[in-house]
């Protein structure tokens, strides 16, 4: 008697998680602060999304790179100025300059992101991602790593505040902090309140973007992750059983679509994979040369304030 050829049974729920549902949280927050300004970013048709440089928010983007130059030529000028250099008294311009790229990138990446989305939308109607946790674990990284960020960011100013507050008590506490948080710009411009603001306005959105940019890698990377896991899923299941060749055959196909996203998706972020993981090293780097240079001691918080 031949054994009788079977197919795996595969309890999957039938609604599918489609890239679109995936990413529209995290590129509906990065618009906020001026990433990735495409149009149609809630609509389930992949077709509908466009980009186009006469958008509010492409306009909005383009003012917020205009912000970073500004920030990042008043550090080029401050670096040239200065005679005593280091590296910890200049990281601001490794900073400004990451989230520079950064932004020029994510304006680059929103010009080829209506077409990927549809080459996306059109392998999944040839192949579904039943991944029902991948919104959720797409949304659950969002706010955890921009609540963190955020997080960070309000205590690194309090911390500010409470140093000018010390070192500066004769002085308007607000004028203080944002001239020692902004030397490369007051070396240069006198202070008033409307360029404190703007100060503050474009250091919030450098923090963001160099946050984001990693959450952004992170969503797709769980996309990605759950196609060739549906791939594994198919296999594993098929263990020690008498399959079709139609079946091997559509698990190939299934795999060549899941590699095939992966170049299409690396064209278009690769370039930002690489800033990401520049900018994070850089700063990983800098932390523990100044962990082994000073030690973790108490620091006088006026001569840190001086240093800069």
């Amino acid at each position: 008697m031949f054994r009788k050829k079977t197919s795996p049974v595969i309890q999957y729920s039938q609604r599918s998680a489609t890239f679109q549902s995936a990413m529209k949280l995290s590129i509906a927050i990065g618009q906020v602060f001026g990433l990735n300004p495409v149009i149609g970013v809630f609509n389930v048709d992949a077709s509908k999304m466009r980009f186009t440089f006469y958008s509010a928010r492409c306009v909005y983007t383009i003012f917020s790179i205009l912000g970073q130059g500004a920030m990042l030529c008043f550090c080029i000028l401050k670096y040239i100025k200065d005679t005593n250099t280091s590296l910890s008294s200049h990281t601001s311009l490794a900073f400004y300059s990451s989230n520079f790229i950064t932004m020029v990138l994510f304006l680059r990446m929103a010009m080829k992101w209506p077409r990927l989305c549809l080459q996306i939308s059109m392998t999944e109607a040839l192949s579904p991602n039943f991944d029902t946790t991948l919104v959720k674990k797409c949304n659950m990284s969002c706010a955890i790593v921009l609540t963190l960020a955020l997080v960070e960011h309000i205590l690194s100013d309090l911390a500010g505040f409470a140093a000018v507050i010390d070192c500066q008590p004769h002085k308007n506490a607000y004028e203080a902090f944002v001239t020692q948080s902004f030397p490369w710009v007051y070396v240069f411009l006198p202070y008033n309140h409307f360029v404190g603001f703007l100060s503050q306005l474009v250091n919030i959105q450098s923090t963001f973007t160099w946050s984001f940019a990693d959450l952004f890698i992170i969503c797709i990377s769980f996309y990605l992750i759950s196609r060739l896991e549906q791939v594994n899923l198919k296999i594993v299941t098929a263990r020690g059983k008498n399959m079709s060749p139609y079946f091997w055959r559509s698990v190939r196909e299934d795999y060549c679509r899941a590699a095939s996203l992966v170049r299409r998706i690396d064209d278009v972020i690769g370039a930002l994979i690489f800033i990401s993981f520049a900018n994070n090293l850089f700063f990983i780097c800098l932390q523990l040369y100044n962990t082994l240079k000073d030690g973790i001691n108490a620091t006088n918080l006026c001569s840190d304030l001086d240093a800069r």
